[in-house]
């Protein structure tokens, strides 16, 4: 039996409409589920508890070449995590041995798989978050929420006019929570269009600051008359530790919000390993 046709619903714990362009749903799930043309699944994990060593045995030659550039053995072992982890869902999606995909890679170094599958992978110090969809080209980014000494030459230095003004009205109390609002919503936007830093400045767009907002505007892209019209932005932090948030183009998107635990990926490593 395939993983993809047992899926069990153990609990939803939250639903929120965001607005006419998309709705989103949490929900602890022991497996995929359907992904429908306008589904996004975007599922966010911790790094501690998983089995490196398996996830690694999935990985391309570059990817331990590359694994094995990283200093500090820590970050080894969590690229080693985040891209097993990402082989492992997306070969579930695709019904093939995690292994055995290629990836392609942008001029900024994005995987890429041919369409209609699209995915996204961040993380941020010992936290993950995967995105999978049908929809088109998606972006995402995640960072762990931590005092920031030098905030204001951060936001100085990055972010555009608009945004600084916004940072600057905000109450004391919800800055932290906004500045990081604002940067996994630009770094999502970065990583959708493929760009990178080295390629595109931070201050060539602008979106909405403010941390409770549930589908934040893209307020302004290079000079194009309708941003809105080119990306939609959906904040789907988990947590206050977390903030987090996708990018990606189309209506009526369905963003499903999961959690992925050592024991499920556990699973699906046995099943990928015997269907091997």
């Amino acid at each position: 039996m395939s993983l993809a046709s047992k899926w069990t619903e153990l609990q939803a714990f939250d639903t929120v409409r965001c607005n006419k362009r998309c709705s989103k749903s949490y929900a602890m799930l022991h497996d995929l589920g359907p992904l429908d043309s306008n589904d996004v699944h975007c599922w966010f994990f911790e790094m501690d508890g998983f089995d490196a060593d398996r996830l690694s045995d999935l990985l391309a030659p570059d990817e331990h070449e590359r694994a094995a550039r990283f200093v500090f053995a820590l970050d080894r072992t969590r690229y080693r995590i985040g891209r097993g982890l990402l082989r492992l869902l997306l070969g579930t999606y695709l019904g093939q041995a995690p292994g055995s995909l290629r990836f392609d890679y942008g001029p900024a170094g994005k995987p890429m798989l041919a369409p209609p599958l699209h995915f996204n992978l961040a993380h941020s110090h010992g936290a993950g978050l995967i995105a999978v969809t049908h929809a088109g080209p998606i972006g995402v980014d995640l960072e762990r929420v931590r005092e920031i000494a030098d905030i204001d030459a951060v936001i100085a230095h990055h972010f555009a006019e608009e945004e600084r003004a916004e940072f600057a009205a905000l109450p004391p109390d919800m800055r932290l929570r906004g500045f990081y609002a604002g940067w996994t919503r630009k770094e999502a936007i970065l990583k959708v269009t493929g760009d990178g830093l080295g390629t595109r400045s931070l201050q060539t767009f602008a979106v909405q600051l403010a941390p409770e907002g549930r589908n934040p505007l893209l307020l302004r892209y290079d000079d194009h008359p309708s941003p809105t019209a080119l990306w939609t932005i959906v904040d789907i932090s988990p947590s206050s530790e977390l903030s987090a948030a996708v990018a990606l183009s189309g209506n009526d998107l369905q963003i499903r919000v999961r959690e992925l635990s050592a024991n499920v990926a556990d699973a699906w490593l046995s099943i990928a390993i015997k269907s091997i």
